[in-house]
């Protein structure tokens, strides 16, 4: 991400000030830079990057990139608000995630709606909230992408939603061992929900003393890699462990 945002930079500078790339460039460069500080935690900051970079691609003619941009902004408001854990927020944040998604169908292309409904579904089970529209959100969800999302999603975090425990834990641990194995930036977020996931049935289902040394678990054994904060503050609030 910091090769790509700097490549961008250097890119841009050497361009004319009034060259049609230029935006562009520097529009690509801070969405990077949203992404950088989205693996560190630092949320507040990403959504500004994010908004800079909407900006800089509508005035480069670029509506649909802008539209990514935007969408990415509100999801780094909504994970700087689980982090506050102030509920007003949270319920507010994920709202507006939502409606800005339903905007966003026809302006941005198949493959980024993809990923609105990924993050909309995250933040749903983050909050325990059902989702809104459970058909079309599932119905945006692209099965041929090899990514975690779908199984994660349609494994996990539905059934979880409605409350079938047993279901979770049938699922659970093939998923958890198979990205506890490949540790990397991008599936930490996957080894969180999972571990979320069966915290919450095993709770459900009467074992409350497992769920919170599993999630304490989440705080040495399953942290290898930046990303998925918001999710370790939510597990350590729920199970009252304290976060980092």
């Amino acid at each position: 991400v910091v090769f790509a945002m700097n490549g961008a930079l250097a890119k841009a500078t050497e361009l004319p000030h009034d060259h049609p790339r230029r935006k562009r460039l520097r529009g690509l460069a801070n969405y990077n830079g949203g992404i950088l500080f989205r693996n560190l935690g630092q949320f507040e900051k990403a959504a500004n990057y994010q908004m800079a970079a909407a900006a800089l691609e509508l005035a480069a003619g670029n509506p649909d990139k802008s539209a990514i941009s935007l969408f990415c902004a509100q999801v780094e408001r909504t994970s700087d608000a689980f982090m506050s854990g102030d509920p007003d927020r949270i319920r507010s944040t994920v709202s507006t995630l939502y409606n800005l998604g339903r905007d966003m169908e026809g302006v941005m292309n198949r493959d980024w709606m993809d990923n609105v409904a990924i993050h909309i579904i995250e933040f749903h089970f983050l909050a325990k909230r059902s989702l809104p529209d459970h058909n079309w959100l599932l119905g945006l969800l692209d099965p041929k992408k090899t990514n975690f999302w779908p199984e994660i999603i349609h494994q996990l975090y539905v059934p979880s939603l409605c409350g079938e425990w047993e279901t979770v834990l049938t699922n659970v641990d093939g998923l958890l061992d198979k990205w506890v194995a490949e540790p990397s930036s991008s599936t930490q977020k996957a080894i969180y929900g999972c571990v979320l996931a069966k915290a919450r049935a095993l709770r459900g289902t009467g074992h409350a003393e497992t769920a919170e040394s599993l999630v304490e678990l989440m705080r040495t054994e399953f942290r290898k890699h930046h990303g998925g904060s918001d999710y370790l503050v939510v597990a350590s609030r729920e199970f009252y462990r304290s976060p980092d």
